[in-house]
């Protein structure tokens, strides 16, 4: 996948089929719209695919609740989901005030038409852009009408009858529902971290933990709590047990990532891991000492190695 970033004079040599959107996660109803969107382009070779997303969330840059957005997967990684799925373009669109101010019709003419000589927009149910005080979305479709392109719609995607939507994700992981969550993503909600030093307590309980920075402070971080994750180190999958929250035992008050990998007896300060979460097992609390939280934490360890087992 050729990944294009947007100029003003920016022009395609070939005609386009285009999709537009934030794609944040490319959970399982985003994957049914890029396998739509492919689709078409195998249908029409003399057509190019093309994902348009932004640089920003269109939260953030218009302030939006924007401290409180965290993202489902950083640019290189959405980049990375949406060239799995066969697409020849993606092209990436500062997101500014100036942009916002579009009306959908003058992004059509402006963007799509003009620059990126469109045939086709593939929408998803929902896949309305453009400023709404400054126009109807159903002009674009008078557009479409007037014989400039053509639009195919994409219907919505459920899980359990709950309809998928990177909002309903984050709110999955907020609450500590990971199974779900995994479910509408198609795949298990991961982050990468660098290991830094910590307080060591891990390892005066026999559990030796890697305390995470996570590489991307905007990405979603699940709900406080103990977790099955498989964590991959060196082109290696391991597994392991992570806890996000305050070491409540030990009267700290600092909320901590850290993770205890199974079977790695090896150095980490400032090495990179991925985390991928499978589970939560159970919330952080306070034990009443060293031996009741050893005792926890052996138990968590049989409880992760039993669903980890499960799902290799």
């Amino acid at each position: 996948m050729k990944i294009i970033n947007y100029t003003p004079d920016l022009q395609f040599s070939f005609p386009t089929i285009v999709t537009v959107g934030m794609f944040d996660g490319v959970h399982v109803g985003h994957q049914a719209i890029l396998s739509f969107l492919k689709k078409q382009g195998d249908n029409n070779p003399q057509c190019k695919t093309v994902v348009i997303t932004f640089d920003s969330h269109p939260r953030a840059v218009l302030g939006l609740d924007a401290d409180k957005l965290k993202m489902l997967s950083s640019q290189e990684e959405k980049f990375e989901q949406i060239a799995n799925q066969g697409i020849d373009n993606l092209l990436l669109i500062p997101f500014t005030k100036e942009l916002a101010s579009l009306s959908a019709a003058e992004f059509v003419k402006t963007i799509l038409l003009n620059q990126c000589r469109i045939q086709t927009l593939v929408l998803g149910y929902d896949n309305h852009f453009g400023n709404k005080q400054k126009g109807n979305f159903s002009e674009v479709f008078s557009l479409a009408e007037n014989g400039l392109f053509n639009i195919e719609t994409v219907e919505a995607c459920y899980c359990e009858n709950i309809e998928i939507s990177s909002t309903q994700v984050r709110k999955l992981l907020g609450s500590g529902n990971i199974s779900m969550a995994n479910k509408m993503l198609g795949k298990s909600y991961s982050f990468s971290a660098k290991v830094i030093p910590g307080k060591q307590i891990g390892h005066t309980l026999g559990f030796p933990t890697a305390n995470l920075q996570l590489l991307d402070s905007s990405k979603l971080i699940p709900q406080e709590g103990v977790y099955a994750v498989k964590i991959r180190y060196n082109e290696q999958l391991y597994n392991g047990m992570m806890s996000i929250g305050k070491q409540l035992t030990f009267g700290f008050d600092d909320t901590l990532v850290e993770v205890h990998i199974f079977n790695l007896n090896e150095t980490l300060y400032d090495k990179v891991l991925t985390i991928f979460f499978e589970e939560k097992i159970r919330d952080v609390r306070k034990f009443s000492g060293k031996e009741e939280l050893i005792a926890a934490l052996e138990n968590d360890k049989q409880k992760c190695l039993k669903i980890l087992t499960s799902k290799s």
